[in-house]
């Protein structure tokens, strides 16, 4: 699939290992996979990310107002969330129409996730609003 695969490391499938190790490079590979591939099983798991202020685990992350409504109907990701971290992996389609993969990774939270997830918000939607080219 043409993931990267120096340096992951699987302690489980369900991503509660602590041995587990991924980057946030080989999360957004994974997304660009999906996205570029011919398979109509592997597209489908886009279809299945949460949608950010409509479903899932994004219902109420992205306000219709303030820093984050550029993201909301626009990004679509998948969440992550334990007590020292949390992750935001996806894509968006931007104002210029261009499909862009994502992943953000904050670590080492001492338990207070809500400021790194808020800004990692912040930073999806600022990319859902931009040009980019």
């Amino acid at each position: 699939m043409g993931v990267p695969g120096e340096g992951l490391v699987v302690g489980d499938a369900a991503g509660l290992s602590p041995r587990n190790d991924v980057s946030p490079a080989q999360l957004a590979a994974v997304v660009r996979a999906l996205a570029i591939s011919e398979d109509p099983a592997l597209v489908a798991a886009l279809g299945g990310m949460p949608i950010a202020g409509l479903s899932g685990t994004l219902q109420d992350r992205y306000e219709l107002q303030g820093p984050a409504a550029n993201g909301a109907g626009l990004v679509r990701a998948k969440t992550g969330t334990l007590n020292a971290v949390t992750a935001l992996s996806g894509y968006v389609v931007t104002v210029d129409g261009r499909l862009l993969v994502f992943s953000f990774i904050a670590g080492e939270l001492d338990g207070n996730t809500v400021a790194a997830r808020t800004a990692i918000d912040r930073t999806a939607a600022a990319i859902a609003g931009c040009g980019c080219r």
